[in-house]
């Protein structure tokens, strides 16, 4: 080429790179890794050490890279930053057109250099080909250390030896697999001295000066750390760490898979480009192989550098086992070479039949055409695609600018350096991410069950600690659960937690809660001063107090109006906290006040609204400490007859978890979610139905939910956790099931403490969309219900051959109970129609050993010894193809219901290989509960009724038809403070012409050892009194009966006849 030529080419190089890049530049940081080495430049600038005052594991060059560009263009400068990266690529290209040039194949070099254009555009995924990932940085020093090497080759002066040394030196200080590219120069000049003996004292001399370049600026920084007590912290960050703990994590099988990476990212640009890189492959080898074989000395040193440098950058993509498509950059110079080599061959080398003077033109049109059909899609696609926003970043930015100053520094606690470099604050401490405090690996050990303490590097709490204290963060943003923190709650952190609890006051956001992230900002000095007698006392001011997990401090949340300048807080009329606030819209902040427990209620606190105009002043409340005795939140936990209300709940927001209003059986549980159950003795398994809203399934990510992940542990007395399942709810299965699913489990034998239930965000750890909910939650000794309404029933005996199996079932939740198997359960008064599936499993006769028939049967066996048949039916699904699959069952139950519902199969011939399942069991009932303000209480097992119940309607309220005598039985709980009823006999029993006696109606309390009381006794006659007629109605203080029950009757008159005793009850409530 001639020089204006070559200037011009480089030129087009550098505009095509800015033309595909330059509708990202407005984004400021695009991905994790930037936003790391963006934030250490800074650091740089101001005086900090990589590694002492600022840790990462990766080697240190980069930083100070990008340091030098916000010298030169301003502080916090990103869009430079990615404006430098262009030219950086550009020069990539460059250095590898100046390669194949250097070796006399000036086509390869111009195609390749083309192709590096493309691919750093195409191969890596959006989010990490517009990053100013440190792997650019790596295949520029690399690209100019194999340019240097192929000069002097080409040249025979060795001095290019320890140029190219020192390139790759540099190269190893920006990416560590760098290594792997000075490891195929090394390789490249020993096969060159092996295969070229005249040559071989020129391949040792480069060999000498790569060695020797390469040490010094290695070398050099070493000394720059060792002089500035940063040596050790250089080495285990840059080495040990890597290599004992984040490499490792992942097993070495799975490391090697990630070596389809960049054939799954070509295949994704094109096809074509897959079967160009094998055919040059192929080329190669075909052609070096050849040439070890000849004596002729022939050695194609560029067609040997490209195998060797595509062989380094392929081995490059499974050294972490991450997958990231970035790992894949190291790839792209040796990719591009090898494409350039196989299309200039085919340009110089024609076909017999088509030499001439016309090939060449020719032929670079056609592959210009089959280029851009290769390429035009898969760039215009990206290019239209360029547009990623970040509204939680934008309204995070937003706040951290509002409520601090430039030169203020903030903590991030989580995995979110970008914040950083977003919100141009500079981190408080060295540790710009909390991985290496916590020992959250990334992204391998993010499951919530496993412990992660073995991964915390030695001395990094008290070095957090101590830096904080150094220089106190003005802000603390907690980011929750994103990116694998879930498992690290910032109140959760006891070595940190009381830091933030005495100095630091919670910011509420409308915009920013939802996203899962908190705001905490440094309190303003507060000395003691007492209340001001001039503050006038508003509604506008309003304080509430709560306790404040997990130190049992109070939380104490204080709204203000706008225009509110200061809030104080006073505690037994001394100032305690106070904060400044924004005054262009309504404040809310939450203060932590750390009393003991036993102090709850004992202090007084009241906040002031200081303004412009006035001081403004909030009622005066009771601080609370202690926890309440129940937590209102979450479904209850089913348990034989009893309900047990969750210790506690919280979502993403903090909690409660609490019913849907617009779909009240499910609990709202945006995950992540908690619950937390006492333990019952006697548990033994845990059944339960959540779910995803269908409207976050609509679409796909990032715009809809990934999934939700539950987990169930059981946690001991002392805190220790018990993993007992898991399970991801990926987004499709999701969709199939209709947005929920049914789970069951076993659990641990033995006694515990508590059980806890979490749902956690999909994979993607983008919680936006994970809309999920509960339905309902119960245990039991075993996995198959009966579902009373919404009341699960448990066996009261079961008999099987083997233990009962919960399954699946075609998407059906059921429960293989094999032959001959009898499960029983209690027949509880108010039972109507039966309904449910059962069947036999597809192995039952899809197999050679095929079972016989089997017989399904359902009857009443009544406390008196009757016996009623109610459903039999024989399954033969080997003969009947009807017989196969899911069968349904639904009958009426006979009144009265009482006794036990008896499931039985039996099988007469091959039992064992009847695989038998009920399912689905379901009992539709009369509403006999009592009911709460915010729970239902079914009676027990133990109520009765001679004649059965049935629904009535009376004055336009449900009412329960009891005929005399019944017993309605209710195990008592803290809200049954008072009893409200109605009750009364139906108006047929004393219309004209017929005789009643009246009946008597009785409340009993039973404590805990069975003693009775009678509480409340009324007989109505309303035949000769016309008061006793209609609805009457109760209202009567419940006595504490722990353990105990509540007992409503209905017993004849005086006189004994039950004639047209014709009783019910109506409304029946209780209230704390």
């Amino acid at each position: 080429m001639r020089l204006l030529a070559r200037i011009g080419f480089v030129l087009l190089l550098l505009a095509a790179t800015w033309l595909l890049r330059s509708p990202g530049l407005d984004k400021p940081v695009w991905n994790v890794d930037e936003a790391v080495t963006f934030t250490m430049a800074e650091q740089i600038r101001q005086g900090a050490v990589p590694y002492r005052d600022a840790v990462d594991q990766r080697t240190p060059l980069v930083p100070y890279a990008q340091a030098a560009v916000f010298a030169a263009c301003g502080d916090w400068n990103l869009r430079a930053q990615h404006v430098a990266l262009i030219f950086l690529i550009a020069a990539t290209a460059t250095l590898v057109l100046l390669i194949a040039r250097s070796l006399d194949e000036s086509e390869t070099g111009v195609i390749a250099a083309l192709f590096v254009v493309l691919l750093c555009y195409l191969l890596p995924t959006l989010r990490d080909m517009m990053p100013a990932h440190t792997a650019w940085y790596l295949i520029f020093f690399s690209s100019l250390a194999y340019c240097c090497l192929a000069r002097g080759w080409s040249s025979g002066r060795r001095r290019w030896g320890a140029a190219s040394g020192a390139a790759f030196g540099l190269a190893w200080l920006a990416k560590q697999p760098a290594v792997l590219d000075f490891a195929a120069a090394l390789t490249l000049l020993a096969i060159a001295a092996f295969a070229i003996p005249q040559r071989r004292r020129l391949a040792v001399g480069l060999g000498v000066g790569l060695l020797v370049g390469a040490a010094i600026p290695v070398a050099l920084a070493m000394g720059y750390f060792a002089t500035h007590g940063a040596w050790a912290d250089y080495v285990y960050y840059t080495w040990t760490y890597n290599n004992t703990l984040y490499v490792p994590d992942v097993p070495r099988a799975e490391r090697w898979a990630t070596i389809r990476v960049p054939f799954d990212l070509a295949m994704n640009v094109s096809p074509g480009l897959v079967a160009l890189a094998i055919m040059a492959a192929v080329g190669l080898l075909w052609r070096t192989l050849r040439q070890l074989g000849r004596a002729s000395g022939d050695f194609d040193f560029l067609a040997w550098m490209i195998l060797g440098w595509s062989a380094a950058g392929l081995f490059s993509t499974t050294l972490s086992g991450r997958g990231f498509s970035h790992y894949s950059i190291q790839l792209i110079p040796g990719l591009s070479l090898a494409c350039g080599w196989l299309l200039a061959q085919v340009i110089r080398h024609p076909p017999t039949w088509a030499a001439g003077r016309y090939w060449r033109p020719s032929i670079a049109v056609l592959l210009l055409l089959a280029g851009g059909a290769m390429f035009w899609r898969p760039v215009e696609s990206r290019f239209r695609h360029m547009d990623l926003p970040e509204p939680t970043i934008e309204v995070l930015t937003a706040l951290i600018r509002q409520h601090s100053r430039p030169e203020d520094r903030i903590h991030v606690w989580g995995y979110n350096p970008e914040i950083y470099a977003v919100s141009r604050r500079l981190p408080a401490t060295r540790f710009l991410y909390n991985t290496f405090v916590t020992g959250m690996i990334p992204w391998t050990n993010l499951d919530p069950q496993k412990n992660t303490d073995y991964a915390v590097v030695p001395g990094s709490r008290d070095q957090l600690l101590a830096d904080w204290r150094r220089h106190p963060p003005a802000l603390v943003i907690d980011s929750g659960a994103v990116r694998g923190f879930l498992k690290y709650p910032l109140h959760q952190q006891s070595w940190l937690w009381p830091e933030i609890a005495e100095h630091y006051v919670e910011i509420a956001s409308d915009e920013l809660t939802p996203r899962g992230y908190r705001l905490l900002k440094r309190l303003d000095a507060a000395p003691a001063a007492p209340f001001p007698e001039r503050a006038t006392a508003s509604p506008a001011v309003q304080i509430t107090s709560a306790p404040s997990d997990p130190t049992r401090a109070a939380g104490v949340t204080v709204r203000a109006p706008i225009g509110t300048q200061w809030i104080e807080l006073y505690c037994d009329e001394v100032r305690v906290r106070r904060m400044r606030c924004a005054n262009e819209e309504p404040a809310v902040a939450t203060f932590h006040l750390s009393i003991p427990e036993a102090e709850s209620g004992k202090h007084r606190v009241q906040a002031l609204a200081v303004t412009a105009t006035a001081t403004l002043a909030s009622a005066r409340i009771p601080l609370i400490t202690a926890a309440p005795l129940t937590v209102i939140g979450g479904p209850p936990l089913h348990f034989g007859d009893r309900q047990i209300p969750a210790l506690a709940s919280s979502t993403i927001t903090g909690g409660p978890i609490l019913p849907k209003k617009e779909t009240p059986h499910r609990w709202d549980a945006h995950a992540p979610a908690r619950l937390v159950y006492p333990w019952q003795p006697g548990m033994n398994s845990l059944a339960f139905a959540y779910g995803i809203e269908e409207f976050a399934l609509a679409q796909e990510p990032p715009r809809g939910t990934d999934g939700v992940e539950v987990v169930v542990q059981v946690e001991e007395s002392d805190g220790r956790i018990i993993p007992v399942y898991r399970h991801y709810l990926d987004r499709e299965l999701a969709r199939r099931a209709h947005g929920h699913t049914v789970a069951y489990t076993p659990l641990p034998s033995g006694e515990h403490a508590r059980i806890v239930l979490l749902l956690t965000p999909g994979p993607l750890y983008d919680l936006v969309y994970d809309w999920s909910y509960w339905l309902w939650v119960r245990a039991d000794r075993s996995p198959l219900a009966l579902m009373a309404g919404a009341t699960p029933c448990y066996p009261e005996r079961i008999e099987a051959p083997a233990p009962l199996r919960p399954t699946e079932l075609n998407g059906n939740f059921v429960v293989t109970v094999g032959t001959p198997a009898t499960i029983e359960f209690g027949a509880t008064p108010g039972l109507g129609e039966l309904s449910g599936s059962f069947g036999l499993h597809d192995a039952a006769w899809r197999g050679s050993a095929k079972t016989g028939p089997v017989d399904f049967q359902i009857e009443l066996a009544r406390a008196n010894g009757e016996r009623r048949k109610l459903f039999e039916h024989r399954l033969d699904p080997v003969n009947r193809a009807d017989d196969r699959g899911l069968q349904a069952f639904r009958v009426a139950l006979p009144q009265p219901v009482d006794g036990v519902l008896r499931f039985t199969t039996r099988s007469e011939t091959n039992p064992a290989l009847a695989a038998a399942f009920w399912g689905d069991l379901h009992a539709a009932t009369m509403d006999l509960a009592l009911h709460g303000e915010t729970l239902e209480i079914p009676p027990s097992a133990r109520s009765r009724s001679d004649f059965g119940f049935q629904a009535v309607t009376l004055d336009d309220k449900p009412s329960i038809f009891a005929h005399v005598s019944t017993t309605l039985v209710y195990p008592w709980c803290p809200e049954m403070g008072t009893l409200e009823a109605g009750y009364g006999l139906l108006p047929g029993a004393y219309a004209e012409g017929q005789v009643s006696d009246g009946a008597q109606f009785v409340v009993e309390s039973e404590d805990a050892q069975g003693a009775r009381r009678e509480i409340f006794r009324r007989f109505l006659d309303p035949s000769p009194k016309p008061a006793d007629r209609g609805t009457q109605t109760l209202r009567l203080p419940i006595p504490p009966l722990p353990g105990g029950h509540l007992i409503l009757r209905t017993v004849p008159a005086p006189s004994g006849r039950i004639t047209n005793a014709w009783s019910f009850w109506s409304d029946l409530r209780v209230k704390p």
